[in-house]
């Protein structure tokens, strides 16, 4: 039987990666939508990112109608880009 070498740190650096994309994708949007709290709950706590992902999937805030003029952004300047 094959045990894994948990000694060796290598095993760690996925699990820091993983963490630091959510907690970053999460306190930036905690900041985007000024959720104060939400901010310091992911500063403090490290959950391995489940927090962030709660935090996102279920908590922040949602802005509809930012994604219609985001896309109402991007098709304007495609029709720049192609002279339509």
């Amino acid at each position: 039987m094959i045990t894994p070498d948990l000694s060796s740190p290598i095993w760690v650096l996925p699990l820091v990666v993983w963490d630091l994309v959510w907690k970053g994708v999460g306190l930036w949007k905690a900041s985007r939508n000024n959720q104060r709290y939400w901010f310091i709950a992911l500063l403090l706590f490290n959950t391995l990112g489940i927090l962030p992902i709660i935090y996102i999937k279920f908590f922040q805030k949602k802005h509809p109608e930012s994604e219609t003029w985001e896309l109402g952004i991007l098709w304007d300047k495609l029709k720049k880009v192609f002279g339509v």
